[in-house]
């Protein structure tokens, strides 16, 4: 899982492989099949949907959310903008702030991990890009999030 979020987020060696065989989509798929996988042995081929869904939230990007309270550029806009945006106002977070970004990334750990219990995910994608920032290693917040939501899918197994 921390290899395949490190080479979709295009952060750590190998990564320019997937850019040179125009298959930057293969590592997420990888990714989401891990959630399939934790999944199938419990509701057989309807793990496909939870791929699908996990696959097309990791899609949504989260370039707004990367600067973690620095300079952001107010213009660009992802999938999930118009609802982080609306959440922030709602929880009195400012646009582009560190808790901005937290927000964003707990969405977007919620929705691809929602497939294994969205609100444990919700919690450790942000962790993971936190500390990434705080390390001022962006491989370190694509990777460890991988790892935690590998983690996860572990002790998921075994409480299922």
């Amino acid at each position: 899982m921390a290899l395949m979020a490190g080479w979709s987020g295009g952060s750590i060696w190998g990564s320019k492989f997937f850019d040179k065989i125009k298959a930057t989509w293969l590592p997420e798929l990888l990714f989401a099949c891990g959630v399939g996988y934790v999944l199938f042995p419990i509701i057989g081929f309807y793990a496909l949907i939870a791929i699908a869904w996990s696959y097309l939230w990791m899609q949504t990007g989260h370039a707004n959310a990367l600067n973690w309270g620095r300079k952001a550029d107010p213009n660009r806009s992802n999938t999930l903008t118009p609802v982080v945006d609306w959440m922030s106002k709602v929880l009195g977070v400012q646009k582009f702030s560190r808790g901005y970004s937290g927000v964003f990334f707990g969405l977007k750990g919620l929705l691809i991990g929602l497939p294994v219990g969205g609100v444990v995910t919700a919690i450790l994608w942000p962790l993971a890009y936190d500390i990434g920032v705080m390390t001022k290693r962006h491989w370190v917040s694509e990777v460890l999030s991988g790892t935690l939501l590998g983690l996860w899918l572990y002790i998921f197994t075994l409480i299922i």
